[in-house]
């Protein structure tokens, strides 16, 4: 679905550029969900950037569907992948439904009657502020009505940028628990995450950005042990109970919305 053939990735120019990716090999499958972490810093923002076709590599190949991503046309990319910004500067005075029909644009129409958009709202737990003004929602219900944006372009891709930003411990639950089951639908998901824990419990394969461009791929229970998070934070981190694994048990795709 999504392969990259000795990619590079470099950030600044001349004698002041870093590289932060470099040779990299990776094949994200359908029905893979796949957590990148590693230090602030390292590229993870502009790896997901680069995969999606926004960003130019310093060198190599992104492929998404066997077609180079340097390809085709720009609505072309949005009908096969969605890319969820890791944070959103610009302002939107329309509804909340209205927003989440803009996802809906790259196949030539926004209706906010459109089943995807419906199942969308449904699926964020956004139907019961589908009107109110986007502009006044929270913090948190408003990363939910861009998760939703992002399932209404209907792709076979779906590229999260730190999807948990301001949602609370019962909408981490539950978005985790989303990506997981779209996966298993058949999409190919890849999710940037701060919490090696979250990535256990959600995700079947990890890869891991180092501040010196190494990198580590492979399944989450063959790669994502002690050991490894130890080496990517430089930190001894001891071990600390996470309510989020009883969480993910308690919470599904269909039950995001509203607490007992």
């Amino acid at each position: 679905m999504i392969a990259t053939r000795q990619l590079r990735i470099e950030v600044g120019t001349g004698r002041q550029a870093r590289v932060l990716v470099d040779g990299l090999d990776w094949d994200v499958q359908a029905g893979e969900c796949w957590g990148v972490l590693g230090p602030n810093g390292v590229g993870k923002s502009r790896l997901l950037h680069t995969v999606a076709g926004l960003l130019p590599a310093a060198s190599g190949e992104v492929t998404l569907a066997g077609r180079l991503v340097t390809e085709g046309s720009r609505r072309g990319l949005a009908r096969q992948r969605a890319l969820l910004f890791q944070e959103e500067t610009a302002s939107y005075w329309g509804t909340v439904a209205d927003y989440v029909a803009l996802g809906a644009l790259p196949h030539g129409r926004a209706r906010r009657t459109d089943a995807a958009i419906r199942a969308a709202l449904s699926l964020t737990a956004l139907e019961a502020l589908a009107e109110r003004p986007l502009a006044v929602l929270s913090g948190g219900e408003r990363q939910r009505a861009r998760i939703a944006q992002s399932l209404a372009q209907r792709t076979a891709c779906l590229l999260w940028d730190e999807p948990l930003n301001h949602l609370d411990l019962r909408y981490q639950a539950a978005t985790l628990s989303l990506a997981r089951q779209l996966a298993d639908d058949g999409r190919a998901v890849i999710l940037t995450l701060q919490d090696p824990e979250q990535v256990r419990q959600s995700c079947s394969h990890v890869l891991l950005l180092y501040d010196s461009a190494h990198i580590r791929q492979g399944r989450v229970v063959d790669t994502l042990d002690d050991a490894a998070v130890r080496e990517l934070y430089a930190l001894d981190l001891p071990a600390y109970p996470n309510p989020l694994p009883l969480a993910l048990r308690a919470y599904t795709p269909d039950s995001m919305a509203q607490p007992h």
